[in-house]
């Protein structure tokens, strides 16, 4: 099992890895000028069982609610 700590819920994806005991993969995302997101995991988890860790919730539920599609 790994945790993925989407772009805006570093710290809480830290925190459950911290008490799980379950790695951690990092993600590198950027917000362009335009709105445009890019996400891209830091490590690989293919093969593994995943727990994605990313709010959906006020402000930019939308931009978050793309950044956790682009895990699928």
């Amino acid at each position: 099992m790994k945790v993925i700590s989407g772009p805006a819920s570093k710290e809480l994806a830290e925190a459950i890895s911290a008490q799980t005991g379950f790695p951690n993969v990092p993600v590198v995302s950027k917000i362009f000028p335009d709105g445009e997101s890019y996400v891209r995991l830091d490590g690989s988890v293919q093969g593994e069982d995943v727990a994605i860790v990313q709010t959906t919730c006020p402000p930019m539920q939308d931009g978050r609610l793309f950044q956790l599609a682009f895990f699928g």
